[in-house]
């Protein structure tokens, strides 16, 4: 869990607020790890340890199952826990942020193919042959020597992707705190980034 302590002036007195951890990671979604086999268990158990913690606040938003969550809920000692179910919409409310897109993803490539129309094999194959006649397309993964340049290139297109939509006071935020991010996992040797080339260009 990622743990934040901050100043309550309303109340004088400092408080913890909880949050899923990957939220430090930057990641959209959320999640509970743990053995489907042992789900019941396993949230009767984180619920009765954050019973015994010190926080004013524990919020948890894009776990995709929606189940844990609510057994997870249910295990929280019924004295002194006030559980709200808040919506988050965009658009206007027709876009529920809550709820997590999934996919089951094939074994195999081939699957993959076998999955789709026709068309829609007959362009993927004729994009992918495209790709592979043209020796100046290629993929590279980052080295100690070429790390923060091929960051920057990454950040510098997603920047570019972004301007218009976002302002640039946020751009310029979400764009030092993707390198921050980008730094740290690359420096623990976590970071897998391939990046798509066609000569000297990404």
């Amino acid at each position: 869990m990622r743990r934040r302590l901050y100043w309550s002036r309303s109340r004088r007195v400092f408080q913890a607020q909880l949050a899923a951890a990957s939220r430090l990671g930057m990641g959209e979604y959320t999640g509970i790890l743990c053995d489907p086999a042992r789900e019941r268990w396993a949230m009767a158990a984180l619920g009765l340890a954050l019973g015994q913690m010190d926080w004013s606040h524990f919020e948890i938003k894009y776990e995709p199952t929606g189940r844990r969550l609510r057994m997870l809920a249910a295990a929280l000692p019924k004295a002194g826990f006030n559980v709200t179910w808040p919506p988050h919409r965009i658009n206007g409310g027709k876009t529920d942020q809550l709820v997590v897109p999934q996919i089951e993803l094939p074994d195999t490539m081939e699957a993959y193919y076998a999955s789709l129309s026709a068309n829609r094999r007959q362009k993927l194959t004729r994009a992918r042959r495209q790709m592979e006649a043209d020796p100046s397309i290629q993929s590279r993964l980052p080295t100690p020597e070429t790390f923060h340049a091929m960051r920057d290139d990454v950040l510098a297109l997603w920047r570019k992707r972004w301007e218009g939509d976002l302002s640039s006071a946020r751009i310029e935020y979400l764009t030092a705190q993707y390198a921050l991010f980008l730094d740290r996992v690359w420096n623990i040797g976590a970071l897998y980034m391939p990046t798509l080339w066609q000569g000297e260009e990404m």
